[in-house]
């Protein structure tokens, strides 16, 4: 069963949002910084007779002189090479929608996730929720803090959150947030609301560990598996490689 949610289990009081609907954009964003080398290389086959000069012998020799080829690139285009610093943290961006209208119950176009709880009339409790996001507050480590110091810390961060949709998860801070409200009831409450939320990803947590492996072996699926053959992979990697053109 399908589920989603935007979770800070260890805030006080908890913080939990279900999703009603599937969200309408869900963009990720990943960007990494590379800073220009400093020197574009030479013609000379250096770390050809380096790599040959260590203790893997032969092996090392072809390496470098794989090295040095590339560095040709270089020198014929007088662009200097990249090399990677460090990444920036992931962005998620999402759009959705809250609906505690009667019509909400019957857009087909719009079905509501099986593992929902949509509110009924009002949606300015599932509102706050969502603005409690942003807003400093304490969580369960806290307590700990205040007991071994014997001092209430002072309010200094938003909650971290955790996205949780279906198979996906990213644990973060939300960074932006907009919440459009469209309908009104005759006592003046919002009961259906357009909500754009950006959330980046904290790189300092547990979750980080099982994202990566899960990452990686998506990757790995989609390389080696889809019923694709031994022979079928290996063209794609010589594809890949410059070995093989895929026009001829």
């Amino acid at each position: 069963m399908a589920y989603a949610y935007l979770a800070s289990p260890f805030n006080l009081p908890p913080l939990i949002f279900r999703f009603q609907f599937n969200p309408d954009i869900l963009n990720l964003k990943k960007s990494f910084k590379y800073d220009s080398a400093n020197s574009f290389g030479d013609w000379s086959f250096d770390k050809t007779a380096a790599g040959g000069a260590s203790a893997i012998g032969s092996v090392g020799a072809v390496l470098g002189f794989i090295d040095d080829i590339k560095e040709w690139g270089s020198i014929l285009t007088k662009v200097k090479p990249i090399e990677a610093k460090e990444g920036e943290p992931q962005t998620v961006a999402l759009d959705f929608r809250i609906d505690g209208s009667p019509s909400a119950q019957t857009l087909d176009q719009t079905p509501e996730l099986p593992d929902s709880t949509p509110p009924q009339g009002t949606i300015e409790n599932a509102i706050a929720v969502l603005q409690q996001f942003m807003y400093p507050s304490y969580d369960l480590f806290d307590i700990f803090k205040t007991i071994a110091n014997k001092k209430v810390p002072c309010l200094s961060r938003p909650p971290e959150v955790s996205l949780i949709y279906g198979p996906f998860t990213v644990t973060g801070h939300v960074t932006d947030l907009s919440i459009k409200i469209t309908a009104f009831d005759a006592s003046a409450k919002p009961v259906r609301a357009d909500v754009s939320l950006t959330l980046k990803e904290q790189s300092l947590g547990l979750s980080t560990i099982p994202s990566s492996l899960a990452r990686i072996g998506r990757a790995a699926a989609y390389t080696y598996g889809g019923g694709r053959s031994a022979g079928d992979t290996l063209k794609d990697i010589g594809v890949g490689t410059g070995i093989i053109n895929p026009f001829s």
